[in-house]
């Protein structure tokens, strides 16, 4: 990072990561990293904290990543990576101090994201089965679907070795991904629609007029272990 930031400057920008400890990310942020993703082991389609036991839990980890950057001169922004299931989820991870939020699964039910899609159809037995594979998304998948037409699409961790295979690797590596299927559920108008509308409501109950209100300034209160579960990720 600082040899690349030493030749091109501010005309790169550089993400690092993934992390799990808010150490790392003071140290990749005063090495010059511009974006850090933080967390390891949390993705529904990683396995490597089941098979390492390397983990940090996510709350933690945002809110002490977000602490450490009160404390440094060029802090990174903070990326929350892993584990999130919706909306609630996203909500928490800004509001303990997150500035961008990945959500792997959650955008792969999208009718418009990039995995391959199939047709789902009732057989016999009035059991869904996964048909053809739809090869682009267009305006006939969207129209069907309005329709309620059912479509699935694959998922898989960037370590599976089909992952692997797709970045050109000759040498496969042993995989800390799994690769699944899971139905559409929603359009990315429809998604984005009712997250901002989540987050307005979120921000209207915690008194933030602006989003940088929001984001790490939100008192987080544990009144439960069901609730310390919840936040805690």
């Amino acid at each position: 990072i600082k040899r690349t930031k030493h030749a091109f400057g501010s005309g790169i920008q550089i993400m690092a990561g993934n992390i799990a400890n808010p150490e790392a990310y003071a140290i990749l942020s005063d090495a010059g990293a511009d974006y850090i993703r933080c967390g390891i082991g949390g993705g529904s389609a990683c396995i490597t904290a089941s098979n390492t036991g390397i983990y940090y839990t996510m709350g933690s980890l945002i809110k002490e990543c977000f602490e450490k950057s009160l404390t440094l001169k060029n802090p990174a922004s903070i990326i929350a990576d892993g584990g999130i299931k919706g909306f609630g989820d996203i909500m928490k991870c800004l509001a303990l101090g997150a500035d961008f939020v990945m959500c792997g699964s959650a955008f792969n039910k999208m009718l418009e994201s990039a995995g391959e899609t199939y047709e789902l159809f009732y057989n016999d037995d009035n059991e869904l089965e996964m048909g053809e594979n739809v090869n682009q998304y267009g305006t006939t998948v969207l129209e069907s679907f309005n329709e309620g037409c059912k479509y699935c699409k694959s998922f898989y961790g960037m370590s599976t070795k089909k992952a692997q295979k797709e970045l050109g690797n000759s040498k496969l590596k042993t995989s800390e991904g799994i690769e699944k299927i899971q139905n559409v559920e929603y359009t990315m108008s429809k998604w984005t629609e009712n997250f901002t509308d989540y987050l307005k409501s979120a921000m209207s109950y915690t008194s933030s007029r602006e989003l940088y209100d929001f984001i790490g300034n939100v008192e987080t209160i544990i009144v439960s272990n069901s609730s310390y579960d919840s936040v805690n990720k």
